[in-house]
Order: C-alpha cells, then sequence, then structure tokens
C-alpha cells in the first residue's frame, strides 16, 4: 500500500545528558561532554502541534514526554480526540521501568479523558482507556501487535484547560496562611507583653528628700 507523510511533529522536551547536554552544565564543566559520550546534539521543537487523520486531530507525544503533564495537556486543550505515545524503551532492559512508564501514560489518559494509544519498539505496546485501566497490553521483548477501537473525545477536562493553576493556587494559600498566623502570633505576643510591663519609676526630687529630712528632725 501507499504511504504518505501526513504531519510532523517535533519531540519538545529532550531527554536531558541522553539527546542532549544542557548548555550551562558543558560551560560550567568542559569535561562533561566526554563524560557523557552518548549525549546527543538534538534540538528541542519549539511547540506542540496536532496531527490529522481523516480528518480527526490527536496529539503525539513522544517517550519522555509522558512524564510532563502539562504538555500533554496541551495536545487535548488545542482540540485533539486522542492521544498516541510512541517511545523507544529498550534501553530500560528487562526491568520494571517499562511498566512504570506505561503507568505514567495511564494518568495522562486519566488528567484528560481521552484515549491513548501507546506504541513501544519494546513493550508495552498498549490502548488505556480515559479512566487510565489498559484495555490491551503487550510483554516487553516479544514481538506483538494489536488492534483495537478508540473512541473520540473532545471534551477534555477542567485540567485540560487550566492545568496546574490549581495546584500553584493552593500552594499559595498553603504558604500565606501558616505566614499569616506566625505574623498575627508574633504581634498579639508583643501586645501582651508590652501592657504587663511595670510602669516606669518617678525618681523623687533631692529637694523633696531632704525637706522631708528637716520635717522629721524638727518633729
Amino acid at each position: 500500500p501507499e504511504a504518505a507523510i501526513i504531519g510532523e511533529y517535533d519531540k519538545v522536551h529532550l531527554v536531558p545528558f541522553g539527546e542532549y547536554l544542557p548548555a550551562w552544565i558543558e560551560k560550567l564543566l568542559p569535561f562533561a561532554r566526554n563524560l557523557t559520550e552518548a549525549a546527543g546534539n538534538f534540538s528541542p521543537g519549539e511547540k506542540t502541534r496536532l496531527l490529522t487523520i481523516e480528518g480527526t486531530p490527536f496529539g503525539t507525544f513522544i517517550c519522555y514526554e509522558a512524564i510532563f503533564p502539562d504538555l500533554v495537556r496541551r495536545f487535548v486543550k488545542e482540540g485533539a480526540k486522542f492521544l498516541v505515545n510512541i517511545t523507544n524503551d529498550a534501553w530500560f532492559g528487562p526491568t520494571s521501568a517499562p511498566y512504570q512508564h506505561l503507568d505514567m501514560v495511564a494518568m495522562r489518559a486519566v488528567e484528560n479523558k481521552v484515549f491513548v494509544a501507546r506504541a513501544a519498539n519494546t513493550g508495552v505496546t498498549a490502548l488505556i482507556e480515559p479512566t487510565g485501566r489498559v484495555r490491551q497490553a503487550t510483554r516487553i521483548f516479544e514481538p506483538a501487535w494489536i488492534t483495537d477501537e478508540v473512541v473520540f473525545l473532545s471534551m477534555g477536562t477542567l485540567y485540560s484547560r487550566i492545568g496546574d493553576l490549581f495546584a500553584w493556587i493552593a500552594l499559595g494559600i498553603s504558604l500565606f496562611l501558616p505566614a499569616a498566623a506566625g505574623i498575627r502570633s508574633w504581634r498579639r505576643h508583643r501586645i501582651r507583653h508590652g501592657s504587663d510591663a511595670a510602669p516606669p519609676r518617678i525618681p523623687r526630687s533631692s529637694s523633696l528628700d531632704r525637706r522631708g529630712e528637716v520635717e522629721k528632725r524638727d518633729a
């Protein structure tokens, strides 16, 4: 069958020390390049971009980008009906890491209430429902393929629209309230101790003392 490129998306979040070496580290430690020979010289993409298949827009996030909720939600905010995740998990080997990576993708499905189709070169390839349930999944390092149906959803969630705004507001409140309570307690403590202090003594003048002594002698 004939094939054609229907669109392109350049990875926005590259893997540090794997796909690039942070410039500030290379500047601060010139020898760091020799210690990380595997680090490439890739340049990140500028922004998220939707692809379209048969008139249906979808978002594709690549490998390491699965751990960035704010990045993934942008695809849904921009109109993606479902998400696709492609990844190279071969470097994890036969460990629990591929399954942990899959769990992160499941969280992205829940956060945005969309289906996620995941293709991993060594597994785990899977289809994940908006509830986070993994409908189908392959084993790691075993040749396999899966087919299934995806329901196109466009509602998204509150998180899809506002991102971490609620979390930042909650963090601000959690920092402000203890600080305000501490300042209020300090002021009360200062006022209370200030009112309990003994009134200052007024020294008697020397003339009054002498007059008193004279009166006592005359008496």
